[in-house]
C-alpha cells in the first residue's frame, strides 16, 4: 500500500509541475488544465526558431464531429491572427478521436512554430477551440518571445 501512495503523489507533484500559470477567457469555456512548454510562470519565454507544445485538456460540450483553434496575439496595441500550420483539433488529440461526446475529457497538443521574424517583444497570446457546438475553451497567456 505505501509504495503506491508513493507513486499517486509523485505522479501529482508531476502534473502538478507542468501547469502553465494562464487566464480563463471572461464568460467562455475554460480548459481544465494548460501547459506551455516548460513554462511555469508568466510571461513564458518562447526561444525563436523552436516548436513549443501547448498542452490542453479540453472538456468536450456537445457531440463533436471536429473542432478548430485558433491563436490570436495581442502586442504592441494590435491584435493578429497567427496562421497556425494545422488547426484541426482532432488530429492533434493524443487520447482520443473525433468524433466525441458530450462530458469526455480529451488531451489537445499544438505544436506553435515560434518564427525567426517574430519581434522579441511581450505580447498576450489567446488560444480558442471551437467546433459546431460552440466554444469548447479558451485562455490567454502572457508570452516573450527570446533569442
Amino acid at each position: 500500500m505505501r509504495p503506491y501512495v508513493i507513486l499517486v503523489v509523485l505522479l501529482a507533484i508531476h502534473r502538478c509541475s507542468c501547469v502553465t500559470p494562464h487566464s480563463d477567457c471572461q464568460n467562455l469555456p475554460t480548459f481544465p488544465s494548460v501547459s506551455i512548454g516548460d513554462c511555469t510562470e508568466q510571461p513564458c519565454k518562447l526561444k525563436s526558431g523552436t516548436t513549443v507544445k501547448f498542452d490542453l485538456s479540453i472538456l468536450v460540450r456537445g457531440y463533436v464531429t471536429s473542432m478548430k483553434v485558433k491563436v490570436n496575439a495581442y502586442a504592441m496595441g494590435a491584435t493578429v491572427a497567427y496562421p497556425l500550420p494545422n488547426d484541426d483539433v482532432c488530429a492533434g488529440l493524443t487520447d482520443a478521436e473525433c468524433p466525441l461526446d458530450d462530458g469526455e475529457l480529451v488531451n489537445f497538443q499544438l505544436l506553435f512554430p515560434v518564427l525567426d521574424s517574430f519581434p522579441a517583444v511581450p505580447c498576450i497570446a489567446t488560444v480558442t477551440v471551437t467546433s459546431d457546438q460552440g466554444v469548447q475553451g479558451c485562455m490567454t497567456a502572457s508570452l516573450q518571445v527570446v533569442r
